[in-house]
């Protein structure tokens, strides 16, 4: 490839024994098929390599970061996660309104003023939180994640719903939390989804909480601004404000009723 003049080849010694280093990473030179593997990780390096430079780095730029050390503690990679998990995201850098001002070419992310660097539209980060949306510290975790995108923090978050268990708790009910975020996105996407999370956080600053858990009170009530996220009709279709508030508060409770008393196999298969 064009690339592989910025792959770093380097022989080192390592106690008195020879070491061949591609961009810091050691071939093994032991192994019957050294050669082909050594191909391999070549072709592989450049591979990465070009697809830098593609991005919009400096030639020398993707030769030092592709020589760094792997950082430490190990990172995960959310694109294989996501392939066996599925992860509700509530921001994206790359899409959200906030951030559609910002340069999509990665190399301006180190021509920043006074040496600071700066935040392009692209998912460079990524946050996912794993939470049972019904216990009390998963609800301020939740919260958390949530206030991360109301201050357009250039992060895409993300959550991982569980579903927590306990002594003396029945299955439908220690899965609810999973299926009310499930539904809550399912019927309103990222906006519904939102709503829940923050009122479930403020039940649980307010330290509304059994056990460890929410008590029902206090997701029923979370329920509803999630789902008001979805009821919003066009402007000609106007209804009366008290036929409007009963049929949403039926709606709440029907809502509320099949959920708490669902069957979790399927939410616990996907969040597992």
């Amino acid at each position: 490839p064009a690339s592989a003049p910025h792959c770093r080849l380097t022989a080192a010694r390592r106690r008195r024994a020879g070491a061949l280093l591609l961009n810091g990473l050691p071939l093994d030179l032991e192994r019957e098929d050294a050669a082909h593997a050594a191909v391999r990780q070549a072709l592989a390096e450049a591979t990465a390599a070009a697809e830098l430079i593609g991005l919009g780095l400096a030639p020398r730029a993707a030769s030092r970061l592709l020589a760094m050390a792997p950082p430490r503690p190990p990172r995960v990679d959310v694109r294989e996660m996501e392939a066996r998990v599925e992860v509700l995201w509530l921001s994206d850098v790359e899409t959200d309104a906030p951030f559609a001002e910002w340069p999509t070419d990665l190399a301006s992310a180190t021509r920043g003023y006074g040496g600071a660097s700066q935040f392009t539209r692209h998912n460079l980060l990524t946050a996912v939180f794993v939470v049972d949306p019904a216990s009390r510290a998963g609800a301020r975790l939740a919260g958390y994640a949530a206030e991360l995108c109301r201050k357009a923090a250039p992060v895409r978050v993300g959550v991982l719903l569980r579903s927590g268990t306990s002594s003396g708790t029945s299955a439908p009910r220690a899965g609810l939390g999973v299926r009310l975020a499930r539904h809550a996105f399912e019927a309103g996407g990222r906006g519904a989804l939102l709503a829940l999370l923050r009122s479930l956080d403020a039940s649980a600053a307010l330290g509304a909480a059994e056990g460890g858990h929410l008590p029902d009170g206090a997701l029923r009530e979370a329920l509803a601004p999630a789902l008001e996220q979805k009821s919003h009709k066009p402007k000609g279709k106007k209804r009366k404000r008290a036929a409007k508030g009963a049929d949403a508060g039926r709606g709440v409770e029907e809502a509320f009723e099949r959920l708490a008393g669902g069957d979790t196999q399927q939410d616990e298969s996907n969040y597992h």
